[in-house]
């Protein structure tokens, strides 16, 4: 809708389990081509789209020859399309900084016929076969899996004050895309992924040019990524050719990096017209001077405008300098053609372009939102469209899946929402894959009750390897890193057929029992058992059927705030009437990046911009043993996110009273807290911490604020709204929310008549009220 010219490429990371399991290897062929053929033709028959790419092959995988040649003459001899499928071009074969599918093309005639494009990973060089086959028999070369920028150049700016350099950066980036063609021959660079609509805290994110992960407000927010993009396609154009005497790109690239740039430019023109551009970056600390001659183009003799993307000065906005017309140079006349010269600044990028351009918008309007509490879904969605689960393959809102695949299916008393992966329908992955969990909701949540019933899956009952203790289903709160161990991040609570719970954070045992032992006496793994988790503060409990089974207090590190999840075994387990309550403290925090500008900081500190993924947009700031920041909030509790080492101690004060005297901290995983306090009592306050000893990372400032209820009553609003209950303010209905109003205050007052310890859901289906 956006763009009808845009062309699709469909490539595969694994296979279904049918494909897996085909008894012999040509079995496996036909299952995994009509894998394909049926998702190009439900493609087409559901969303009208036409695929113009295929790459048979697995995805970073040594090329299956015979298989890229049964698939292209299969593809090529359907007669009964939707579209004329043998017109659509194969791919080979992704593989990663390797060339041997150019090789192996050269020595085998079929496979050369087969294959259209050579695709390969992070590398912007070639080998002699793989340019051959471009060269001399007209294939494609694609740089068919980049990065994009991985750096969030509105902090990154306070660590290198540029936001645009170093590692991942735009610089980085647009080093690499401008060294592709001279190079290796390369002419595509294709992101992975150029949208980021998955949620923050899932593996490798940051990574993106837009960033599309708040679905309940339609917030996007774009990266400088889209100005780096914008110097390339917006002032040239599909069939522009590259002008080779005007194309050169130095340096290696190594381990998805480009090291030791000193020089790179490509330069492209319009061969009906004779306008041309040339695109320049600098990742270095030294200006680039360059002199331009310019003869054999219709525009040789034209005026250009200069185009420059750099960091701010000082005072100025970290984006003040993206995307700017610094300049217009008129070309001087000589014997040997046109010529001007141009000086490329430091950890910059620019443009030289004939065309007359004004700058485009490269920013989303809006901003973001918190997804509010309560939230309930009873998975009916009855006011929506009969076609609304249908049209998004049955997905309930809001949930991301890690691991398994969760889907809403319909019984006689209404949906439920079931992971639908069982052991023997796993297919071929591509890595690890994470144990089912689905995580939705808003990463800064903090204190809260998820309730959820849950039944377990009998149909392997009678299987004779079948054991009860492994079949688990479970929720969870504060889930905040899906890179934490097995992807069992924050705390859960999970029931196993047999009967028998844990309570857990990062997959670490808290406490455990049997529900046998805690007054029920009984078990039955047939019906539906409602499981609640409360994190009140540092209070963490959990229920089962109304019972309590696990109640205690937190210390040492500790997870401060996070969505909420599902978890289940290689099951066919069910949930059902989902609900996330708020305490009557503080429901959200407020993160800050540790290279926000709030952050002031004194001593010794190594500011990385680029660190880890399990780092909060990829940011550190790290002491040994020395320094110290301070920062200002308004709001009642606070969390330092980040890392801190067996011997690390720190001294903290809040409004100039000593809370912490050489306090030992200690914290190993990713987005944990090293040192929190609550009840601090809501106002504003200034805070100083410094490292004693050891060694101490900062990651984030964690503080609750925007939803505190006023005398612990969640029906009188909230000290952050003076003038309306956020639940009904003049917003955007959102359809669960807007179903269930009712539903909203029966738990609202139910929440606030039951302690913390025991939370029975108010939420029951309209459907199922008389039972």
């Amino acid at each position: 809708a956006i763009n009808p010219d845009i062309t699709l490429e469909l490539l595969s990371w694994g296979a279904p389990g049918f494909v897996k399991n085909a008894e012999d290897k040509q079995e496996q062929y036909r299952l995994r081509y009509l894998w394909f053929k049926q998702t190009l033709d439900a493609a087409y028959e559901t969303y009208g789209l036409q695929f113009d790419y295929v790459d048979p092959n697995y995805n970073e995988r040594l090329p299956d020859i015979a298989w890229i040649k049964y698939f292209s003459d299969s593809l090529k001899s359907e007669k009964d399309t939707p579209y004329p499928y043998d017109k659509i071009k194969i791919v080979a074969a992704d593989e990663v900084t390797a060339y041997n599918i150019g090789t192996r093309m050269i020595a085998d005639e079929e496979l050369k016929n087969a294959v259209d494009v050579i695709g390969i990973h992070y590398t912007s060089t070639s080998d002699e076969n793989t340019l051959k086959c471009k060269n001399e028999y007209g294939k494609e070369l694609w740089y068919s899996e980049g990065l994009p920028p991985a750096a969030v150049e509105k902090y990154a700016v306070n660590a290198d004050g540029s936001g645009l350099a170093g590692v991942n950066s735009v610089l980085d980036v647009a080093g690499r895309i401008i060294n592709m063609y001279p190079g290796g021959g390369y002419t595509m660079y294709e992101f992975q992924p150029p949208v980021a609509a998955y949620y923050s805290g899932a593996n490798y994110y940051p990574k993106q040019l837009i960033t599309a992960n708040e679905p309940w407000s339609g917030y996007a927010e774009a990266g400088a990524g889209i100005e780096m993009c914008a110097h390339f396609s917006y002032f040239s154009d599909i069939g522009w050719q590259f002008v080779k005497s005007g194309c050169f790109g130095d340096g290696r690239e190594e381990n998805h990096v480009l090291y030791d740039t000193a020089n790179n430019y490509m330069t492209l023109c319009d061969p009906q017209t004779g306008d041309y551009s040339v695109i320049l970056a600098n990742n270095t600390a030294y200006s680039r001077s360059y002199n331009f001659t310019v003869k054999n183009l219709d525009k040789a003799s034209a005026q250009v405008q200069i185009w420059e993307t750099r960091g701010p000065d000082e005072g100025q906005e970290y984006d003040a300098n993206y995307l700017s017309n610094i300049m217009s140079v008129e070309p001087q006349s000589t014997d040997n053609g046109y010529t001007y010269s141009f000086t490329v600044k430091p950890y910059s990028m620019v443009t030289v372009t004939t065309l007359d351009k004004t700058r485009p918008v490269t920013r989303f309007e809006g901003s973001s939102q918190r997804l509010a509490l309560p939230y309930m879904d009873d998975l009916e969605y009855a006011d929506m469209d009969e076609s609304f689960l249908s049209s998004r393959g049955y997905a309930p809102l809001y949930t991301t899946d890690i691991g398994g695949a969760f889907e809403v299916v319909q019984t006689d008393n209404g949906n439920v929402l079931q992971q639908k992966i069982s052991n023997d329908m796993r297919g071929v992955e591509w890595g690890v894959t994470p144990l089912p969990v689905t995580t939705f909701g808003d990463d800064c949540w903090a204190n809260y009750t998820v309730s959820a019933k849950v039944k377990f899956d009998r149909s392997q009952r009678e299987n004779a390897e079948h054991n009860a203790d492994e079949n688990y289903a479970g929720i969870g709160l504060r889930y905040i890193n899906s890179s934490a161990a097995g992807s069992k991040s924050g705390y859960a609570v999970t029931l196993t057929e047999s009967g028998k719970w844990q309570l857990t954070r990062m997959g670490e045992t808290l406490a455990e029992g049997d529900v046998k032992n805690t007054g029920s006496k009984t078990f039955d793994p047939d019906k539906w058992h409602e499981l609640s988790i409360t994190a009140m503060g540092d209070n963490l409990s959990a229920a089962i059927d109304g019972i309590q089974v696990a109640a205690l207090t937190l210390s040492g590190e500790v997870t401060f705030s996070g969505r909420a999840a599902l978890y289940s075994s290689y099951d066919l387990n069910c949930f059902d009437d989902i609900a996330v309550l708020p305490t009557d403290m503080t429901a959200y925090v407020t993160r800050v990046d540790d290279l926000d500008s709030a952050v002031s900081y004194e001593g010794e500190w190594l500011h990385n911009a680029m660190d880890q993924y399990t780092c909060h947009n990829r940011t550190t700031s790290s002491a040994d043993g020395q320094g110290g920041f301070a920062f200002s909030f308004e709001g009642d509790s606070l969390a330092l996110i980040g890392k801190a080492s067996d011997d690390a101690a720190i001294s903290v004060s809040i409004d100039g009273i000593p809370a912490a005297e050489n306090e030992s901290v200690k914290a190993l995983t990713a987005k944990s807290a090293f040192w929190h306090r609550y009840s601090l009592g809501y106002g504003e306050h200034d805070v100083t911490v410094t490292v004693n000893s050891g060694s101490v990372t900062l990651d984030a400032i964690e503080y609750g604020s925007d939803t505190v209820l006023k005398d612990g009553d969640p029906s009188l609003g909230h000290l952050s709204d003076e003038s309306a209950d956020p639940q009904t303010a003049d917003k955007p209905d959102k359809p669960n929310q807007k179903r269930s109003r009712l539903f909203e205050k029966a738990a609202l007052c139910a929440l606030a008549v039951l302690s913390a310890a025991v939370v029975i859901s108010a939420v029951r289906k309209r459907k199922k009220r008389s039972g």
